[in-house]
């Protein structure tokens, strides 16, 4: 009986994948100033036929992110553009649950009462979702997700 224990522990021991050095670990999760640096690498995110609502009314437009990270930080400037609206102000890269956005603080003179853009980015595209950005007259509504493509 113990033999027959002892043999069954061996194999178990020489079988599982943590024996062979295969252990399979987590993918190394990106800093927020590697992603603000990677985000700043790109010179125009873009994305067609994004909804909003600008003066009003529901259209179409074409929606570019412009950024420019601060050196060894995970924040700096950044553009939101439409082609016909844009709005520059600074940013920070924050995560919170698990979650990962883009905060741009409030500005009062615009009346712009600030907003956080939920993101997730790859080196070929970010994807922004369940959230709004807000500027001058025009509402940018990302939904279920949007995502931006660098442009060459």
């Amino acid at each position: 009986m113990v033999r027959t224990v002892l043999l069954l522990g061996a194999m178990l021991a020489v079988t599982h994948p943590s024996a062979w050095g295969e252990e399979k670990k987590a993918p190394a999760t990106r800093t927020l100033q590697a992603d603000a640096k990677l985000l700043a690498s790109v010179k125009e995110w873009a994305a067609e036929d994004v909804p909003a609502v600008v003066d009003g009314k529901k259209v179409k437009v074409n929606f570019s992110l412009y950024f420019m990270a601060k050196e060894g930080k995970s924040g700096g400037d950044i553009t939101l553009s439409t082609g016909s609206d844009s709005f520059d102000v600074s940013f920070e890269l924050v995560e919170l649950n698990g979650k990962r956005f883009i905060k741009v603080p409030p500005i009062e003179f615009l009346k712009n009462p600030g907003f956080m853009l939920e993101y997730t980015v790859e080196a070929d595209k970010i994807t922004v979702k369940k959230s709004k950005a807000s500027w001058g007259k025009t509402v940018i509504d990302f939904g279920d997700g949007v995502s931006l493509k660098p442009v060459k």
